[in-house]
């Protein structure tokens, strides 16, 4: 059989541009993944990672190389081995990059990558629950729910001693 794309991990990323490529018919999509369903009932619930993130059926379980500046030692980087890839064994957690770690990536020469390159991409891949605003999407496929009121207490100190300070907040 002949496809038109072929993608290789059916992660966030993976799943989201096949969707984007084969929903309006025109093309024909190959989605492969290494890993099985997640299908799971630990992948459904924020302490399932307990169970995801140090098993090899689910995690291809990847270590760095030795960190000269952590005493040599290597450091523990988990990717997922399952559809869903690394989204379905990270307790639930969405966190998009710094603006500016972005923008690094453009000065280093790598164009489109600046931040306000990729906010249109982010943007449409949310469903925040501010809705349409300019930094964030109301109909993508992410849901994503807050959880400013569900922190640890301590998160709130240290918030209230980044005002002290004078850092501004931000949504």
């Amino acid at each position: 059989m002949n496809y038109d794309y072929i993608i290789v991990g059916a992660g966030s990323a993976g799943c989201i541009l096949a969707n984007r490529l084969s929903a309006s018919g025109q093309y024909s999509v190959l989605l492969l993944e290494a890993g099985g369903k997640d299908s799971s009932f630990w992948f459904r619930i924020p302490v399932g990672f307990t169970k995801t993130y140090y098993n090899e059926t689910y995690n291809w379980m990847y270590y760095s190389e030795p960190e000269k500046a952590l005493d040599n030692r290597p450091i523990y980087c988990p990717r997922g081995k399952v559809q869903g890839g690394s989204g379905s064994i990270n307790a639930m957690i969405y966190v998009r990059g710094q603006a500016s770690d972005f923008d690094d990536w453009a000065a280093a020469g790598n164009s489109g990558w600046a931040f306000r390159d990729v906010l249109p991409y982010f943007r449409k891949l949310e469903s925040h629950p501010l809705g349409n605003t300019k930094y964030h999407g109301a109909d993508g496929p992410i849901r994503i729910s807050p959880m400013k009121d569900a922190v640890h207490p301590i998160c709130h100190v240290f918030l209230k001693g980044c005002d002290q300070a004078g850092y501004q907040r931000s949504d």
